[in-house]
């Protein structure tokens, strides 16, 4: 099955998608400091990155998949001390995530995947409790990198960016 971007798309070819058998995925970072050496935007890179592998796989398992717009503001406060960085509050991320969910749903969509690359403390706690607080019939995943069993998965990535 197809992966599409939903930003490219025209209204008439969301229509026209089959929806029913859908997955959305939202990429989910922030704007906000890594250093010295890293644009503000790579929370965002990242999640993004992430969205268009997972994509892939699931349109080769026969699933028709909608890439969202990312989503660029979210709790940031570890990095609020950096210029640049640009944090909302984690009832904010939380209702837009149920929003979004419910635009989803009305549309036929019923599952959001989270592709999330911000590891803020409170971030992680909105998304974690906006998975449990959507819309009745909606289907939220998130793939939490904060999970021991991911993140030692994850460790080598990390450390050496390969």
């Amino acid at each position: 099955m197809p992966v599409h971007r939903l930003s490219d798309m025209t209204w008439e070819e969301v229509r026209d998608t089959d929806r029913r058998n859908a997955v959305a995925i939202l990429p989910v970072g922030a704007v906000e400091a890594h250093g010295p050496h890293l644009p503000l935007g790579t929370d965002v890179i990242i999640a993004e990155a992430m969205a268009k592998a997972g994509a892939q796989k699931l349109a080769n398992d026969g699933l028709t998949v909608l890439i969202l717009p990312p989503i660029w503001y979210t709790s940031a406060a570890f990095a609020d001390a950096f210029p640049g960085t640009i944090g909302v509050g984690a009832d904010t991320v939380r209702k837009l995530i149920h929003e979004i969910g419910a635009a989803l749903l009305a549309q036929g969509v019923s599952t959001l995947a989270i592709a999330n690359a911000h590891l803020d403390p409170e971030h992680i706690v909105a998304l974690r409790e906006a998975t449990h607080a959507g819309p009745d019939g909606l289907r939220i995943v998130l793939l939490d990198l904060t999970r021991p069993s991911v993140a030692r998965r994850l460790t080598s990535e990390f450390q050496t960016g390969a």
